[in-house]
């Protein structure tokens, strides 16, 4: 009887780690394209930051304005950023210094820093599309 029993304990125990251990992600593919006054973002990165900040966010490139990632569940602040270089600077102030690209951001701050997005995602497959205005 010992036997049988510690048998059907061991059976359980493997069952349930390996229940445990399940391969498909928590969180669900988000897809999408971003454009900005009708024409797609030639280049970027678009967060999904939590909003209750008790998740992780998630990040992705946007390439000729198509982004795919994934996100774990719930309510999301996005933020959409678009550096685009204006120059170049030495990176010290000597003669035989490295130079630098000097950025500014191609999108209004409602789009990053005081970002006005949100998204709910549902942790299924999700397409969404952002239509940026530069004014």
């Amino acid at each position: 009887m010992v036997c049988c029993t510690s048998k059907l304990l061991s059976s359980l125990f493997v069952i349930a780690l390996l229940a445990g251990c399940s391969s498909k992600p928590a969180g669900g593919t988000v897809k999408g394209t971003v454009t900005l006054d009708g024409q797609p973002l030639a280049t970027g990165r678009i967060l999904f930051i939590a909003v209750d900040q008790g998740s992780p966010s998630a990040e992705a490139a946007i390439t000729a304005g198509q982004f795919e990632t994934l996100v774990l569940p719930g309510d999301k602040r996005v933020e959409i950023r678009s550096p685009k270089v204006t120059g170049k600077k030495k990176m010290y102030n000597t003669p035989d210094s490295p130079t630098i690209d000097t950025v500014v951001e191609l999108l209004p701050a409602k789009y990053n820093v005081n970002s006005e997005l949100k998204m709910t995602v549902d942790g299924t497959a999700q397409e969404q599309k952002f239509d940026l205005l530069s004014k």
